[in-house]
């Protein structure tokens, strides 16, 4: 019989294995669930400034003259190009749709790597007690040879006996 403190130190292993496995099963499902607002083909995840090039008659921007370009580059554009500048018109400015992907993608990340942990530090707790484990299984393995010999000379012994006792 293995030493009842050995069976408590496996139960306490396996114990916190399930716990990892789960935690880091909830971590990987959550990460799962937030990559899919994060990569959604709907809605914009910027916000976007209409513009459009001056025509030279000065006539207001229609149709395939209005561009379409993500806001802040747009700006930035403007900032350092006198010549764009002079040369475009700003339009309205359509705010992003979905403007949290960004962020959704960065927690999903993190749950991802918050599950790897959780599987390392596990996998690192198990390869640390995986003496107690050994040992403890090499001793039912001990105790179970010794019940099958003890119990193939218990047969042996009756057999012994049966023939013995039909002999005389």
């Amino acid at each position: 019989m293995p030493l009842p403190d050995l069976n408590q130190r496996e139960a306490e292993i396996k114990k916190h294995l399930l716990r990892n496995t789960l935690a880091a099963g909830l971590f990987v499902t959550a990460g799962f669930s937030l990559l899919i607002p994060a990569f959604s083909l709907r809605g914009t995840k910027f916000d976007y400034q209409q513009f459009c090039f001056r025509p030279p008659e000065e006539k207001p921007c229609q149709g395939e003259q209005i561009k379409r370009g993500i806001s802040w580059l747009v700006a930035l554009e403007v900032n350092n190009s006198q010549k764009f500048q002079e040369k475009v018109t700003l339009l309205d400015i359509i705010p992003a749709q979905n403007p949290n992907a960004g962020i959704y993608g960065l927690v999903s990340g993190g749950f991802f790597l918050g599950a790897l942990l959780l599987s390392k530090r596990g996998t690192n707790r198990l390869e640390d007690d995986l003496d107690v484990i050994v040992s403890n299984k090499e001793i039912l393995l001990f105790e179970r040879h010794l019940q099958q010999q003890q119990h193939l000379n218990l047969k042996t012994h009756q057999t012994f006996l049966q023939e013995d006792y039909l002999k005389s």
